[in-house]
């Protein structure tokens, strides 16, 4: 079957179209070709990692689009169930066998002011419960925010500490508010308390254990 991509986001389909002369289809943009091209039957999976805002207008232009196919079907988001919970903690955990016992790894996380949002929260107790004591999850614009993270190192006081992103892709945020140099990056803030920092700029998509995951999460789709 052929697979088509789409992105969400308009800001950023605009800034590749201006500086790249790139060109994304919207999810509205890709349904209409499929249309255009005769398909009936619809998988669509999102790469989000939550059922939050994007996830939930995402699903409602699915739905102006149910009487023109036979059938769309949906995937869920990267956590949706416990056993995501799980399995993504474990998949991150993995990724650091080299993390020392006087070092920290700070995830950042995008966050959202939905419900949610206490994903993040069941995260960082789930990375403590599994026996990956040293990894500490905060988020940008929810919480827990940078100043629990903190406040969580200076109790610790690791000898290093290495940030990396809790984001499917490392772009604007882990460009500049985990690894910039700005004042208000977190990179900043670690190292202004006295710490050693070190930036990843890995994304999740670029975990094999994470894509397998979304695969698996498109072969268990369900019709709308």
């Amino acid at each position: 079957a052929p697979v088509y991509r789409a992105w969400t986001s308009g800001f950023i389909r605009k800034k590749l179209r201006n500086r790249d002369g790139i060109e994304i289809p919207s999810p509205e943009d890709a349904l209409e070709r499929l249309l255009a091209e005769g398909v009936r039957d619809v998988l669509v999976q999102p790469t989000f990692l939550l059922q939050g805002i994007e996830f939930e207008e995402l699903t409602e232009t699915l739905r102006t689009y149910l009487t023109r196919f036979d059938r769309i079907c949906l995937g869920r988001p990267l956590l949706s169930e416990d056993r995501d919970l799980d399995r993504i903690t474990d998949a991150v955990g993995a990724s650091f066998p080299q993390l020392g016992q006087d070092e920290a790894l700070v995830l950042m996380g995008h966050g959202t002011k939905l419900g949610a949002n206490q994903v993040y929260r069941r995260l960082a107790g789930l990375f403590q419960e599994r026996g990956y004591g040293n990894i500490l999850l905060g988020t940008v614009e929810a919480s827990p925010g940078l100043s629990e993270i903190l406040g969580e190192l200076d109790k610790r006081k690791p000898e290093k500490v290495l940030l990396a992103p809790f984001l499917f892709v490392a772009g604007d945020h882990a460009v500049n508010d985990l690894a910039g140099d700005g004042p208000d990056s977190w990179k900043t803030a670690v190292v202004s308390r006295g710490y050693r920092a070190e930036c990843l700029t890995k994304g999740l998509g670029e975990y094999p254990a994470v894509r397998r995951m979304y695969l698996e999460h498109a072969a268990e789709a369900v019709p709308l």
